[in-house]
């Protein structure tokens, strides 16, 4: 009986304790499944961490912690098919959280390969969807749902564990003689559970240390908080940001450690994450204990406890880097935006032929709106007969080939024509090749720069016909001298006398012509006076109806009012004729033509479409006729000397171009306005000036008297034209003294011990000029009077053309009487 009852005994102690061991394997089975669900997170939050730093940075180091998580992962799942095939109710759980890792994962991956492409925004889009954040609640149900599934096991197991242990109990005292030794089985099974228990525990503290060791050497800020806000565990990175070890972090709640503001915010977050029950991400700047900033991006999430409180977990990564690459790239955009939208000069981007994006300037430039631009064909702007150059332009810069800027005309929306100049270069938009161009408005320009060509044009024949004026003066004045005194020497009915007469006429008709050159290229010499332009058009009246002829009506519009201008009265009348010949000729079968005066202010505005202008007030002389009007060639050319439109023989073409002249000479400025069939208008505009109008003596001067006995030094490098009016001179009674130039009148006026009464001496001669001579002879003669004569206006004795005071000047050609004339005017002036 004995042996049965300690068979049984032994039988059931065994029975219990393989039930004890079976328990204990079970329990730690578990902690080793929680622990390989723990490394899974784990290594999905390294893969989330390195895919978040790659998308702000397209770092590639930044993948390494990704890459790292994606080879653990397979190992963990391995691990936790072995652990789990004989527990049916975790597999659906693991399945299910098999599968939202895969698609978290997935989601990773998605956006690595977005920024890859190119496409940095869309997935920064993404990661600020809530989609992981969805996926991750999944995740973590699905983890809660499998601990407290391997909690309700482990109390089931307690549970068996504890009744054997009654049973066990119950045999021992009824079986007591064989208590020893079940005690001593029980006394080696418990040794035996002992020694698993300190494994499992070495396996715990090796397993925590490897996690501490980990946490302290990620290069994220990790933290764990309790419900009421102190910090129960700092991992060593916060020594990045603080002069406080991790430890003296513990048991500290944000308030005993940041400023108030700082504090209040993130315990705001953490009842956020907590009462939410979710995890919550922010940026966080802060200032590090060398004073700098630092840029963060926090994840707070709550963490389940088995105790039944909870706890809150943090993880802050820091970005300061990607930050300020961030914070640069967006103040380039902001700067490059800025160019391109301030920019005064067009700028356009087209693909395939298309604008797709226009700047403002290119809208100014164009009149277009935005809307109407994009998606517009950009060829349909360009002048048809530029198309091919812009076309052909288009098809070097495609070939990577040098392009210059070039000019073309481009429609703007009213239909108006405007001159640009474009400069492409190829570059990319969103992927596909484009074209950038740079647009430039320059009608101004090109407009200005016609006047700038043509006002040289005018200038160059103006200084060609000055030169020619020069000389050919000396030459009829020579001719002239010539011819008069072969007419004192020949009777009126020898037929010499009348080819002299022939030839002198031919003479005056030569001079005519050297006088327009000279107005032409204002090189004449003006006698300017203070006058009413109204006066002067009134004294031109009745000559004007005699050239004009009964056929053509004149009409007068003068201002009543008008403001005074300061011109040669001569010279304006000139002007008036030549305007008034040139209308008779437009109007073969009659018209009118009227003359309008009256003041007008010429503004910043015209002077800058006109260059020769200077803004300012103004009196206008408008001449207009209704004749057959001019075409855009002939208005062009209108002031070209020898430029006309009569047949040959008929005009010299001078007349214009003489009124140009004196009108430039004058400071002042001509207009003209003409079309085929409508009439044409010449507009001068004279500077008007505040002084009082000076009118000239109405009685005439009593005829003076030629003969004189003085004596005159006759000083001029042309040899014929200097023995002509000594000659002439003599004639008249005087005494002459002769000299080539300066250098020998000064040496002839040394040697001459009498008066010398008057030096007639021409002004321009090489090496001394007639200022200068006449300066020098003055310091030992200062009773001589001086004579300037000249056929080309020069600086010495004018200044822009206009004579200076008391100064007595004969304009070449002269006559020899004229010369005579002056020469009595020069010694009788007081």
């Amino acid at each position: 009986m004995a042996l049965v009852a300690l068979a049984a005994l032994t039988w059931l102690s065994a029975t219990q304790f393989r039930a004890l061991l079976h328990s204990n394997e079970e329990w730690t089975r578990s902690l080793v499944v929680e622990q390989k669900i723990q490394e899974l997170l784990s290594s999905l939050a390294d893969a989330e961490r390195g895919q978040r730093g790659y998308v702000l940075t397209a770092d590639n180091d930044f993948l390494r912690p990704y890459q790292a998580a994606v080879r653990r992962m397979p190992a963990a799942w391995q691990t936790l098919r072995d652990l789990t095939k004989d527990k049916p109710a975790l597999t659906p759980h693991l399945e299910a959280l098999r599968q939202l890792i895969d698609q978290k994962m997935a989601l990773l991956q998605q956006r690595i390969a977005l920024v890859k492409q190119g496409d940095q925004s869309a997935a920064l889009q993404s990661i600020r969807s809530k989609a992981g954040l969805q996926l991750m609640e999944g995740i973590d149900a699905i983890v809660a749902a499998v601990q407290n599934e391997q909690l309700r096991a482990t109390e089931q197991l307690s549970l068996r564990v504890q009744s054997r242990a009654r049973n066990t109990t119950l045999v021992l005292a009824i079986g007591s003689p064989l208590g020893f030794a079940l005690l001593v089985v029980i006394f080696l099974c418990l040794r035996r559970e002992i020694g698993l228990r300190r494994r499992l525990a070495e396996e715990l503290r090796r397993s925590e240390e490897r996690l501490r060791t980990f946490m302290d050497h990620s290069p994220a800020i990790n933290f764990i908080k309790t419900e009421t806000g102190h910090y129960v565990y700092m991992n060593s990175g916060v020594t990045k940001i603080s002069d406080k070890s991790p430890g003296e972090w513990v048991g500290k709640t944000d308030f005993d450690l940041w400023p108030a503001e700082v504090a209040q915010r993130q315990r705001k977050l953490d009842l956020l994450a907590m009462t939410e029950n979710r995890i919550v991400e922010f940026n966080e700047t802060i200032v590090d204990r060398e004073g700098r900033l630092r840029h963060f991006m926090v994840y707070k999430f709550p963490i389940p406890n088995q105790l039944g409180s909870r706890l809150l977990g943090g993880v802050a990564l820091e970005i300061t880097q990607q930050k300020e690459m961030e914070e640069a790239l967006q103040e380039r955009e902001k700067t490059f935006r800025d160019l391109v939208y301030n920019a005064p000069m067009g700028i356009y981007l087209a693909q395939e032929g298309k604008f797709v994006l226009v700047n403002p300037g290119f809208l100014r430039i164009t009149g277009y709106l935005e809307e109407e631009l994009l998606g517009r064909e950009a060829m349909s702007l360009v002048a048809p007969e530029y198309q091919e150059l812009v076309r052909h332009n288009a098809i070097k810069m495609l070939k990577k080939q040098s392009v210059i800027p070039y000019e073309f005309q481009a429609f703007t929306r009213s239909g108006e024509r405007r001159w640009v100049m474009e400069s492409v270069t190829a570059t990319q938009f969103k992927g596909k090749p484009a074209t950038l161009g740079y647009f430039m408005d320059i009608t101004e320009p090109k407009r200005m720069e016609s006047q700038f060509l043509q006002a040289q044009k005018m200038q160059a024949v103006g200084q060609l016909a000055g030169g020619v004026a020069h000389d050919f003066n000396n030459l009829l004045t020579a001719i002239m001298g010539l011819g008069e005194i072969m007419l004192l020497d020949l009777s009126p009915d020898e037929p010499l006398h009348q080819r002299t007469m022939e030839i002198m006429r031919t003479a005056d008709r030569a001079a005519s012509l050297t006088h327009q050159l000279l107005a032409f290229s204002r090189k004449q010499i003006l006698q300017p006076r203070i006058l009413d332009l109204n006066q002067v058009v009134a004294d031109i009246d009745r000559m004007l109806q005699r050239i004009l002829g009964e056929h053509i009506q004149v009409v007068k519009s003068l201002a009543p009012d008008l403001g005074a201008v300061k011109a040669d009265p001569a010279q304006l009348q000139q002007i008036i004729l030549n305007l008034a010949v040139n209308a008779r000729d437009a109007m073969p079968q009659g018209g009118q033509l009227t003359i309008e005066t009256k003041n007008v202010t010429l503004d910043e505005e015209y002077a800058e479409h006109n260059l020769e202008v200077e803004a300012g007030p103004y009196v206008m002389l408008a001449v207009s006729d209704t004749g057959v009007g001019m075409d855009a060639e002939t208005q062009a050319r209108v002031f070209e000397p020898f430029y006309t439109t009569k047949e040959p023989g008929v005009g010299t073409g001078l007349g214009l171009s003489m009124v140009y002249g004196i009108v430039k000479q004058s400071g002042g400025h001509i207009k003209v306005y003409s079309e085929l069939g409508q009439g044409t208008t010449f507009k001068v505009y004279l500077p008007r000036v505040e002084e009082t109008v000076k009118f000239s003596d109405t009685e005439e001067a009593p005829a003076m008297a030629l003969q004189g006995s003085e004596t005159v030094l006759v000083v001029e490098d042309e040899d014929l034209l200097r023995e002509v009016m000594a000659r002439s001179l003599r004639l008249y009674g005087y005494k002459v003294l002769e000299a080539r130039q300066g250098e020998e009148a000064l040496r002839l006026s040394e040697d001459y011990s009498k008066t010398i009464h008057l030096l007639v001496t021409d002004v321009v001669m090489p090496r001394m000029n007639g200022r200068e001579l006449a300066q020098s002879l003055m310091r030992s003669r200062p009773e001589m009077k001086v004579l300037y004569m000249s056929g080309y206006t020069e600086n010495a004795i004018v200044r822009q053309g206009i004579l200076e005071p008391g100064t007595v000047f004969v304009q070449k050609p002269f006559r020899p009487v004229a010369l005579v004339a002056k020469v009595r005017e020069a010694l009788n002036k007081a």
